[in-house]
């Protein structure tokens, strides 16, 4: 698992901060098979409950399946990088071959209690938080029930919790004031499911952002690991700029190697997993300071020269590609220097701009090829 990092501590803008995004739970009914294919071995995927005391309704839940054929984006993909041939063979996308439930309101409340904070105290707070609803809970959250077996509260329960009362769970004000303008935003139908599932893209960012607490890095990381839409690019996010800029020089220096640590992709997350990682919102955006999921997060600092070490014994090695086209003004040069820590502008690697132009052929299914940006490492020669 990635090492766990403090977060560094920021002051919440007022209309926007950004969660933790959980809420897959794990209790296992039934199971789907994803059928194997040439490059996806078989997975079994657990059916779970999103609400584990109540009876979940279809119209509470986003359904465990695919708008797209995945085989048909991973052969897109690799027809644009070969590269990626290896990496789908080993490393099945988990986020869209594992298809779990999703309570969307569950998912986004948790990541908005979660927001700013260390793992270990987001769980406490999310246990005490549960406590006010059902005191026959234990406050601790890592004692039995898991955090994914205890009871949520709806919409309308919380929309109706004062503020006093949601403070004295470890809240602050404004966590406060967040979940229960979202918990509106559900309880009068501005917010659902069924919008959440048919929304477009654009719709979709539109209504999630018109709720305090969520900026756009969190829609994004809702959009990719919950609703599973397949053509998202997480502009902001920095562990994604570097793990770009790492690939696409790759393509160019033959010298140059990378491997993708599994341990490196984003894990499991506040509610589900005790040795989730703990992290920030990678791209450190203002407004939009989430903590799920936990994605490993680059450190923002400058370096001399990017270190290179021995890839551990699971790690998948990138091999040799065709080099990725640059768009006008982007050399292998600047490529580098960008990876030494001289940012582009506004603490960015790239702009996004360039990194459309970089993966225009990863269209419409980029969020496939993204999720294993997070995890690219450099390995010694």
């Amino acid at each position: 698992m990635p090492t766990p990092r403090t977060p560094r501590k920021r002051k919440l803008p007022e209309e926007q901060g950004t969660p933790t995004l959980t809420g897959n739970t794990k209790r296992k009914r039934n199971s789907i098979v994803v059928p194997p294919t040439p490059l996806t071995p078989s997975v079994t995927t657990a059916i779970v409950e999103a609400i584990p005391v109540a009876a979940l309704l279809e119209e509470d839940i986003l359904p465990p399946c695919l708008t797209f054929d995945l085989e048909v984006a991973k052969q897109h993909i690799i027809a644009a990088d070969k590269r990626f041939k290896e990496v789908f063979i080993h490393l099945p996308c988990r986020p869209f071959e594992v298809l779990d439930v999703v309570h969307p309101f569950r998912t986004l409340a948790t990541s908005i209690l979660g927001q700013q904070i260390s793992w270990k105290a987001a769980r406490s707070i999310v246990a005490k938080f549960l406590l006010l609803f059902d005191p026959s809970l234990p406050e601790r959250g890592d004692v039995p029930p898991a955090m994914h077996d205890r009871p949520f509260p709806t919409p309308h329960q919380l929309a109706g919790m004062d503020i006093p009362t949601l403070r004295s769970a470890g809240l602050s004000q404004r966590k406060a004031e967040y979940v229960i303008d979202l918990a509106t935003h559900f309880a009068n139908g501005q917010l659902s499911p069924s919008f959440l599932a048919k929304a477009s893209d654009e719709q979709l960012a539109e209504h999630l952002i018109a709720v305090r607490g969520i900026g756009r890095w969190t829609v994004d990381m809702f959009a990719i690991f919950s609703a599973r839409r397949p053509d998202i690019m997480p502009y902001g996010d920095l562990g994604v700029q570097r793990g770009l800029l790492k690939w696409v020089l790759a393509s160019h220096d033959k010298n140059y190697r990378l491997a993708i640590e599994p341990k490196k992709l984003p894990q499991p997350s506040v509610e589900e997993d005790p040795q989730a990682a703990e992290t920030t919102d990678p791209a450190l955006q203002e407004g939009d300071a989430s903590a799920i999921p936990p994605i490993p997060a680059e450190t923002p600092q400058k370096r001399k020269k990017a270190a290179k070490v021995e890839s551990p014994s699971n790690a998948v090695h990138v091999p040799l590609g065709k080099p990725v086209k640059l768009p006008d003004g982007l050399t292998v040069s600047q490529l580098k220097s960008r990876l030494s820590g001289k940012k582009v502008q506004k603490g960015m690697y790239l702009t996004p701009a360039e990194m459309d132009a970089l993966t225009e052929g990863w269209k419409p299914y980029r969020s496939i090829a993204v999720w294993y940006m997070w995890a690219l490492s450099e390995e010694s020669p």
